[in-house]
């Protein structure tokens, strides 16, 4: 049901650890696509390591992130692209939150959960009347609270035909440039777990 797109680039030290966390989730229905973005140290070893036929492992030259995530977007085999840097790590619920959202909002085509920063830094959250929600209007609601970042969004695939994919040209701000594309032609659906 999901692709789980995670560029690769000179991550030997956590790429272990990041794909483990995705094959620990409760809900186990996915694909696991790494594009190897012209790492030159270890990661991709450890990659191949990990027995699993879930994992496939892509090569390219290195061309960014933005081009490694837009390619592991071409080659999913199902149509819900969920992203995760190769430093990362979820929770072992986050696709089963995901999968409860779409169940309760079927006609959506974005669904985010939450997070929290590894050092423990403080994050300012709305209050919310429920804890699954449509964000009302993303560009009020961006400003104060970080809604979506990579490792928590869930998108279907026939929204980057619209909105567009990761842009190439830029080294920083891609996913805030995607993101911003994608609040102006689609719902949000937002989860406080």
């Amino acid at each position: 049901m999901f692709t789980v797109v995670i560029p690769l680039y000179n991550k030997e030290l956590s790429i272990r650890n990041t794909i483990q966390t995705v094959l620990n989730q409760t809900y186990q229905d996915f694909e696991i696509v790494v594009i190897n973005d012209g790492s030159t140290d270890k990661g991709v070893k450890i990659v191949e390591s990990i027995k699993d036929n879930r994992i496939r492992l892509i090569q390219q030259e290195n061309q960014g992130v933005s081009a490694a995530r837009n390619r592991g977007i071409k080659e999913a085999n199902y149509d819900w692209i969920a992203f995760l840097d190769a430093d990362d790590l979820w929770e072992v619920n986050h696709l089963e939150e995901i999968n409860k959202m779409m169940a309760l909002f079927p006609n959506e085509k974005i669904y985010v959960t939450s997070f929290e920063y590894s050092d423990g830094r403080a994050m300012f959250k709305h209050e919310r009347q429920t804890p699954i929600f449509k964000v009302e209007n993303y560009f009020k609601e961006a400003i104060k609270e970080r809604l979506i970042c990579t490792g928590i969004v869930v998108i279907n695939k026939e929204c980057f035909e619209k909105a567009g994919y990761f842009n190439v040209s830029l080294n920083r701000g891609e996913d805030l440039d995607l993101w911003i594309r994608l609040a102006k032609n689609y719902p949000i659906l937002k989860s406080t777990e």
